[in-house]
């Protein structure tokens, strides 16, 4: 592809000087995933989505088309089916089409990944991290390793021109903990903006500390009562979950507890929030998926709310900016509004040293749960999750725990916030922890 982006940009341009409103977006998509077993065998597959797509404005009505593909012909049949598709799109009170170019120009560089899981994971790297697991009593199963890499190209008939590129990389080690109470797996994964030498002595580190948390005894306490360290993955579970509540899409379709902008509502002292941002690496563009120039924008400052995520269509039914939200899954699909590239202000102190600040402290890792048990009218939620206490720097005990409460609520409990901070779910959110203040817990 990387030869042939010049031609592309060339063809578009030649197309659309026959148009008077009319936009093409050209993707290209790959997700390599990669396994290898203590088996010493490997898997590898290869997901390619790459093709075309056109929007025609037309007074009130968009025409959109998409087609597998990028040379010429593709654009004018992908154009011409949009014009053709006006007649059945509904009447608009708004027009999306934009105007404004970006002041940072981007180069495109389109080209397939050039990391080789099958070099980078071998036989001997397995048998170096097995041979450590064993001598802590674990055995490694498998090794995973996930490459998603995507760049875009948006162009229409006013000049606008730009685009951007996704680079999401994955490891997952597949541990099996067994003696005599014990026979279950976890997995222990990171997510990165860039490829990096695996180092097994923190791998070997992590996958100690989780196992044991698995072997330590179970709690006889009924309530826990002391303040809560939630952990980067938690953080981002329940960052983008509430990220989805606050789009002009939610708000405008009264599916959120926030009425507007304006609304009258502290989230804490402690939280602060950026889209666009720049310290999150993975999504790197200086347009969003409509041509918007992107920019960072502070969605909440020091617990204000002073922006709703937006993207063009609904920030003018809500009379809002957007805030360069607009994002595409596929070329297939119109661009919908979701927060891209978030960032949560770090904290001073490290996840280890907050921990170590503290007599007891209560650590919950995951709450994926939450999306199905939360009222988006409300913020209330409640989920299911295991925990382990710790009481003076010591691993007391682990147990499982009905958490309900409030988002608003709990962000305002917030105490501390990790200087640390780890991508999270797609690599949409960059998140320290969070040490919460006293809720209760009840023990299930």
């Amino acid at each position: 592809m990387k030869g042939n982006i010049y031609e592309l940009e060339s063809n578009i341009k030649k197309v659309l000087k026959k148009e008077s409103y009319a936009e093409i977006y050209f993707s290209n998509k790959e997700t390599h995933c990669f396994e290898i077993n203590d088996k010493q065998e490997k898997n590898y597959s290869l997901f390619s989505d790459m093709g075309i797509a056109a929007r025609v404005f037309n007074g009130k009505r968009i025409g959109f088309s998409s087609r597998p593909g990028f040379s010429e012909d593709d654009i004018n049949s992908a154009l011409e089916d949009a014009r053709e598709n006006i007649k059945f799109a509904n009447n608009n009170f708004y027009i999306p089409f934009v105007r404004k170019k970006s002041q940072c120009y981007f180069i495109p560089k389109f080209s397939s990944s050039d990391i080789n899981p099958l070099d980078y994971l071998d036989e001997d790297l397995f048998k170096v991290i097995d041979e450590e697991a064993y001598k802590i009593g674990l055995s490694l199963k498998n090794i995973y390793f996930y490459n998603k890499i995507e760049q875009f190209l948006l162009m229409n008939t006013v000049q606008v021109q730009g685009g951007g590129t996704v680079n999401l990389y994955s490891l997952g080690f597949n541990f099996h903990l067994k003696n005599e109470k014990l026979d279950e797996c976890f997995i222990i994964t990171t997510i990165s903006p860039k490829v990096a030498k695996i180092d097994v002595d923190e791998v070997i580190s992590q996958a100690k500390k989780v196992a044991n948390t698995k072997i330590i005894t179970s709690l006889r306490k009924k309530i826990i009562d002391c303040p809560i360290l939630l952990t980067h993955n938690a953080v981002s579970i329940i960052i983008y979950v509430f990220l989805s509540l606050l789009t002009s899409e939610s708000i405008f379709h009264k599916r959120s507890f926030i009425s507007n902008k304006n609304a009258n509502i502290f989230f804490g002292n402690q939280l602060t929030i950026v889209e666009n941002s720049k310290i999150n690496e993975i999504y790197n563009a200086n347009i969003d998926r409509e041509g918007i120039p992107r920019r960072e924008v502070k969605i909440i400052e020091k617990g204000k709310l002073y922006n709703i995520i937006s993207d063009t269509k609904y920030g003018a039914k809500m009379k809002i900016a957007s805030t360069s939200s607009a994002w595409r899954d596929s070329y297939q699909q119109m661009p919908k509004v979701k927060a891209t590239s978030i960032s949560v202000e770090a904290g001073i102190f490290s996840t280890e040293e907050i921990i170590n600040r503290y007599n007891q402290i209560f650590i919950i890792d995951d709450l994926m749960g939450i999306a199905s048990g939360i009222n988006p009218n409300t913020g209330d939620f409640q989920v299911t999750s295991e925990g382990y206490l710790i009481n003076n720097k010591e691993l007391l005990g682990r147990v499982r725990v009905f958490f309900q409460s409030n988002l608003i609520n709990l962000f305002n409990n917030i105490i501390e916030i990790s200087k640390d901070r780890e991508y999270g779910i797609d690599g949409s959110v960059y998140v320290p922890s969070f040490l919460i203040d006293s809720i209760k817990l009840t023990v299930i």
